[in-house]
């Protein structure tokens, strides 16, 4: 029976007939996700063959499970768009039934005159959004008396409170609230406006958004773009990377720690994880911003012990940088000073192997334990000697004596895998 979706796409008008008069496929035949032969026939411009499905008795708003429509697909079509949309609209197409994301067909045109066309928006509204233009934006949306305006969205799917959330136009953002604007509403990147006003630095504009009921909580969201149901878009073909990241995560990597603030203080959920696993904390230790971590570390409920798929936790992040004063105030919240990766390297380990005595300093001042072995049976002394640290090797000598006798898994202790001869007397001692 897929038979006449082939035939919709060759746009074989008369075969149509004759596969659905004769019995052998009902006209509203769909397969497993939920595309008709009229879906097909509107994504390539063939009016023929849509012509003849509807004159078959085919619903001009049969929905796929996606719930896009015929008329989406029309106003993204390969060829003929504007004609396709009109005889879809002719037969009754509803140009505002909207697909499960919320998506109208309009949102699919490429020019201006299709998405006015298909019931979208005059493109002045966004142009005055993003200009400042309150007066004429205000003017605009009386004159149009329509409940859809604030909604609409430009061709990067993007509402006229993204455009001036970016610009920082406080009175326009004040102007598009009052008019009952969804301040949570994403474009096609899963951002919202306080995302955008977040990245663009526009603090006074973020609280704004916020008291008009923004969340702080919300994550944006990059997906491939079949399985976000977004493949009739002209950017389908690009694969984009999944972030999953709120405004705090946006606000750290921006280094705002004011707007951080603001924004903890919302409601923002300190230890939210973005697409890497990666927490707020985890991005501020990233760009050695101590500021802000300080700001999240202060934060009741923070978690010090979460990893994420780079490293173990944020002490094995820190011990590899060698920032003693952070390792310290971790320590001070009680991060586990012993955890291990699955390979059995706790933070002492990933320290031993760098130049900063001091960041070993504070890790045995909390107690960690020197004699631990990783996976091939070494002790962070075995390491230290190994990358010819003397001055942590005494360290881990004095705080331990014994663990110059521990033998790794090939059965060396400390000084045999010493390359240097002044450690290789220090540990045989």
């Amino acid at each position: 029976m897929s038979q006449i979706l082939t035939l919709a796409r060759d746009n074989c008008a008369t075969e149509i007939r004759q596969v659905v008069q004769s019995g052998i496929c009902p006209v509203d035949y769909a397969n497993p996700i939920g595309q008709t032969a009229l879906h097909v026939a509107a994504l390539h411009g063939n009016v023929e063959s849509i012509t003849s499905l509807l004159e078959l008795g085919l619903d001009p708003n049969i929905q796929n499970s996606r719930g896009l429509t015929a008329l989406h697909f029309a106003a993204a079509a390969n060829s003929r768009a504007p004609e396709t949309c009109q005889a879809l609209v002719s037969a009754g197409a509803d140009p505002y039934l909207a697909d499960t994301c919320g998506s109208l067909p309009y949102e699919r045109a490429e020019t201006d005159e299709l998405r006015k066309a298909l019931g979208g928006p005059d493109p002045r509204l966004f142009q005055f959004a993003e200009d400042g233009k309150d007066q004429d934006l205000e003017a605009l949306l009386k004159e149009l008396r329509s409940e859809r305006a604030v909604s609409f969205v430009d061709p990067d799917g993007r509402t006229m409170l993204h455009l001036a959330s970016a610009k920082g136009h406080r009175k326009v953002v004040e102007l598009l609230l009052a008019n009952k604007a969804d301040p949570n509403a994403p474009d096609r990147r899963g951002n919202t406006p306080l995302h955008v006003a977040v990245r663009e630095g526009n603090r006074g504009t973020a609280e704004l958004l916020l008291h008009g009921g923004a969340s702080p909580k919300l994550p944006n969201l990059r997906v491939n773009a079949y399985t976000g149901g977004d493949w009739l878009s002209r950017e389908s073909h690009q694969a984009l990377e999944p972030l999953d990241q709120t405004p705090l995560h946006v606000a750290v990597e921006e280094g705002d720690t004011a707007t951080a603030a603001l924004l903890l203080e919302a409601g923002a959920e300190v230890n939210a994880v973005d697409y890497d696993g990666k927490t707020p904390l985890h991005l501020a230790l990233e760009e050695g911003d101590t500021d802000m971590a300080e700001l999240l570390l202060g934060q009741l409920g923070v978690d010090v012990a979460v990893g994420n798929g780079e490293y173990h936790s944020p002490l094995h992040f820190l011990a590899a940088r060698g920032r003693p004063a952070l390792i310290r105030r971790l320590l001070d919240l009680r991060a586990p000073p012993d955890a291990a990766n699955p390979d059995g390297w706790t933070p002492l380990h990933v320290a031993a192997r760098t130049h900063s005595s001091e960041s070993v300093e504070a890790l045995l001042a909390a107690g960690c334990r020197v004699d631990l072995r990783n996976s091939a049976g070494n002790t962070p002394l075995h390491l230290a000697a190994i990358n010819g640290r003397a001055e942590i090797c005494r360290l881990l000598r004095e705080s331990c004596p014994d663990v110059c006798h521990v033998r790794n898994s090939e059965d060396n202790t400390p000084a045999e895998v010493a390359k240097d001869e002044n450690i290789m007397r220090m540990l045989s001692v």
